[in-house]
């Protein structure tokens, strides 16, 4: 008998294209530096340092009591609370959105990030990232198979990328492109105009766009973050993640939704079914 010859037999080789474990490393470093006796201000994974209001956390313990929350849910979240998403959307941005059919529950919007390559590429498929961006967004394209085109992020562009310097070769390949705003690692914001530039120019390419807004409610001195999903007919080509950790500090709890184009939602609705 001959046995096979690995030294990560039981470990896939696409796991290596992830790159470093980011936040890990920083966690040893951080206790390498509290085993020193430094005093840490932690500028680490951005988890918020208060908890949700007294509000969510009453209806919370109220809701841990009933017998009748413990049985599973469906994979596209209840639809009582896709309706209340959808309200909260049209409250926030005025976007109307179908809950049935657009609207799509996470488990934090990390897990629609990790997800949506496979949902909605094909091996091979060439998908357009921001460099810079958070490491989930190139991590999920080299699970799916799916190629990075890292799209620079540069000051003397105020740090927006520019859609004209991406070469034709790549959008006739791109399945989608993605971006951040307000962004994060750069704190850049677009506004109204970038957004009707994006979505004009997803349609001449036919792409998706998938926009994260994350940071929805990290807003200061009078800017409020808008949806890309506020420009007019924006639901033809783009999707949007929200995550309830940022906006309403529910990290643990692991709550997000993705809204906008009911054939992207229904791809990875499909895939978490």
């Amino acid at each position: 008998m001959t046995l096979k010859a690995s030294k990560n037999r039981w470990r896939a080789d696409k796991l290596s294209r992830l790159g470093s474990s980011i936040f890990q490393e920083v966690a040893g470093w951080k206790a390498e530096a509290a085993a020193g006796g430094l005093n840490l201000i932690d500028l680490g994974i951005g988890s918020p340092d208060r908890g949700p209001s007294s509000e969510i956390r009453r209806v919370l313990s109220e809701a841990v009591l009933k017998e009748d929350s413990y049985s599973y849910p469906s994979s596209e979240g209840g639809l009582a609370f896709r309706s209340k998403a959808a309200a909260w959307m049209k409250y926030r941005f005025g976007v109307e959105v179908d809950p049935e059919t657009e609207m799509l529950t996470l488990m934090g919007s990390q897990d629609g990030l990790a997800h949506l390559a496979l949902a909605v590429c094909n091996p091979g498929d060439v998908a357009i990232v921001p460099d810079p961006g958070y490491p989930i967004y190139s991590g999920a394209l080299a699970i799916a198979g799916v190629t990075p085109w890292p799209l620079p992020l540069k000051a003397e562009n105020g740090f927006l990328p520019d859609l004209n310097s991406i070469p034709e070769e790549v959008l006739e390949r791109a399945a989608f492109i993605l971006l951040n705003f307000p962004g994060n690692p750069v704190s850049v914001r677009a506004d109204y105009a970038f957004f009707e530039q994006l979505i004009g120019f997803a349609r001449r390419w036919n792409l998706l766009v998938v926009h994260d807004l994350a940071y929805s409610e990290m807003g200061f001195d009078g800017y409020r973050p808008i949806s890309i999903l506020q420009v007019p007919g924006a639901r033809e080509t783009a999707v949007e993640f929200h995550s309830f950790s940022k906006s309403f500090n529910m990290a643990g709890c692991r709550i997000g939704f993705l809204a906008g184009n009911a054939d992207a939602v229904g791809a990875l609705r499909s895939l978490k079914g």
